[in-house]
């Protein structure tokens, strides 16, 4: 009988099958209990974060609607909103792209930037008890090149997919 079980191959997708499960619990509850923590602290979400310091990070405190988008590694519809709330709020401004007159680029302001920095204590607390504080440094190695490599072939898969859609 020449099953997947029988050649092995049972236990290699049994494995990988856990991992993938592993790491989607381990990320949706760690996301879940760090925004619950911002919630109780009276800070804002976490996606604030991410685009805050994206922007802070980012020369001039400027960058593209669609590169933010890109590297937050969230759509441009999503993008768009949470820049809109957080230009509702004085933390950003949208202007005109110096560059080429079309494009529209995030600008972080200062109260934006003080958020950031009264966000990051708790944010860096958070990720040392929630996820460091379990791992050994080769394990935290180890993941961080795997995961290298599955962003990496993410990234090349989805420009495969945005070029074959332009020649449809």
């Amino acid at each position: 009988r020449d099953s997947v079980a029988s050649r092995g191959l049972g236990d290699v997708y049994k494995r990988q099958t856990s991992t993938w499960a592993s790491f989607i619990s381990a990320y949706v509850l760690v996301l879940d209990f760090m925004e619950d923590s911002f919630r109780k602290e009276g800070l804002p979400p976490l996606t604030w974060y991410d685009v805050l310091w994206l922007l802070d990070a980012s020369p001039n405190g400027r960058m593209r609607m669609h590169e933010l988008a890109e590297r937050a590694v969230y759509s441009r519809s999503f993008i768009s909103r949470i820049v809109t709330t957080l230009e509702a709020e004085g933390l950003v401004v949208r202007e005109v792209d110096e560059t080429d007159g079309r494009g529209r680029v995030a600008v972080l302001t200062e109260q934006g930037r003080a958020l950031r920095r009264k966000m990051w204590p708790p944010y860096q607390k958070l990720i040392h008890e929630m996820f460091n504080e379990h791992m050994t440094a080769s394990e935290l190695e180890s993941m961080e090149r795997g995961l290298r490599r599955v962003i990496a072939g993410a990234h090349q898969r989805n420009q495969d997919l945005r070029l074959s859609l332009i020649h449809i």
